[in-house]
């Protein structure tokens, strides 16, 4: 058979609670070792201002979506074929914008802008050998995702959505701008010379660029999942795959392992002096002002490597993003299922036993060997695309089931 389907809807969504107003919380206390929060065990409360700041014109952001679709089913349902587009708007988007220190506080909720997301949805399932005691079942689903900021309120042309500025020289920013994407990545990276070399200043170091410069956008290309199920005599096994590609996010363990040496990187040259290949460094200037260079044959010595690894190598502020590229298999598992219609003696009416491995296995980039890219530290809106901040190792479990139908 086959159906058509057609949806729309708009929905409302509020800011959580206590933001439209400044309020006050409980206050917390802090000496370097220990953490308190007020009031005392002898009875002396506080309270202090919060992060954010109040905002009295913000207002619910509208959500409208409309979405077709086309299911399509053949050969008794051992082929199934499903299609969709869909296309999502929201209007006055609600976001926790950082402002200036200077007012008191950290944050405000505000209105962003207007954000869309479109693209189209994919699910085939094949059921390719299905037998009296065997069955071998597919399914893959695909989802292409065209994300975009529309347009920014107050007529802006770039929000900052978050940032990271440490120890007064990275810098990161992750901001929003009207025809792109939502959450492109801007920082630092090395100056060049007008023939594309690499600066280097007096101790062979690259040179940071004054300006921030985009590096990529944290959204996903695409994604989707595999699975396979077969069963047998009884017996069943099912192992499912997901896989989500390109963008990139923050890793600040990435950050720690090359200021640490303890990643492959930090090994170049067995860790000796050497020169930046392909950099100059400037020499002085012609009557017309203009920089004169001189090919690089300053060696990295042994005591700046640590703040050359420190600093991100060659690339700097950039060096910080990963690929959040991966391919994991998300679960799989192994069971026995018996009816009493199968084994009389049994005293309930059904009995499975099972084992069930999760987060099992884990593909990334070549170049990206530091952390699981589903980890962050930055919540679970759209805030945890930023990426993270020293994330705990992602867990992988085993489980044993028994399930008891009477």
């Amino acid at each position: 058979f086959g159906k058509i389907r057609a949806s729309w809807a708009r929905v409302g969504n509020d800011a959580p609670p206590y933001f439209v107003d400044p309020v006050f919380r409980q206050a917390a206390h802090t000496d370097g070792f220990g953490f308190f929060t007020f009031p005392t065990s002898t009875g002396v409360n506080a309270y202090q201002a919060g992060a954010f700041i109040g905002n009295s014109d913000l207002k619910p952001e509208m959500t409208s979506e409309y979405e077709l679709g086309v299911d399509l089913r053949f050969l008794n349902n051992r082929i199934a074929f499903d299609l969709a587009y869909y296309d999502k708007k929201i209007d006055d988007l609600i976001w926790a914008s950082p402002i200036a220190s200077t007012s008191g506080n950290l944050f405000q909720m505000q209105n962003l802008g207007t954000m869309q997301n479109y693209g189209f949805e994919v699910l085939v399932k094949v059921v390719p050998v299905q037998k009296a005691r065997f069955e071998w079942e597919m399914t893959f689903n695909y989802t292409r995702n065209f994300n975009k900021l529309v347009s920014l309120n107050n007529k802006l042309e770039k929000a900052e959505l978050n940032a990271l500025r440490i120890d007064g020289g990275q810098q990161i920013q992750w901001v929003a701008i009207p025809g792109e994407p939502v959450g492109v990545f801007e920082a630092r990276g090395p100056r060049y010379s007008p023939q594309g070399k690499l600066l280097v200043n007096n101790q062979g170091l690259p040179i940071a660029n004054t300006e921030l410069r985009p590096y990529g956008t944290s959204q996903y290309d695409y994604f989707g999942g595999f699975t396979n199920t077969f069963t047998f005599f009884g017996f069943s096994l099912r192992a499912h795959f997901d896989f989500r590609m390109g963008g990139i996010m923050y890793s600040r363990t990435k950050d720690i392992t090359l200021w640490a040496g303890t990643v492959p990187e930090t090994l170049y040259n067995n860790r000796e002096p050497f020169i930046i290949p392909n950099s100059v460094y400037e020499v002085g200037r012609d009557e017309n002002g203009q920089a004169i260079y001189a090919e690089n044959t300053i060696p990295i010595d042994r005591v700046k490597l640590n703040e050359y690894w420190a600093n991100g190598g060659i690339e700097m502020d950039g060096a910080s993003f990963i690929d959040k590229s991966f391919i994991k298999l998300r679960e799989i598992s192994f069971g026995y299922s018996i009816s009493r219609t199968k084994a009389g003696f049994l005293p309930v009416e059904n009995l499975y036993l099972g084992i069930t491995a999760k987060n099992s296995w884990l593909w990334t980039p070549e170049d990206q060997t530091y952390i699981d890219p589903e980890l962050t530290t930055f919540g679970n809106d759209l805030g945890a695309d930023f990426g993270e901040y020293g994330a705990q190792p992602s867990v992988k479990s085993i489980s044993f089931n028994m399930k008891i139908d009477f």
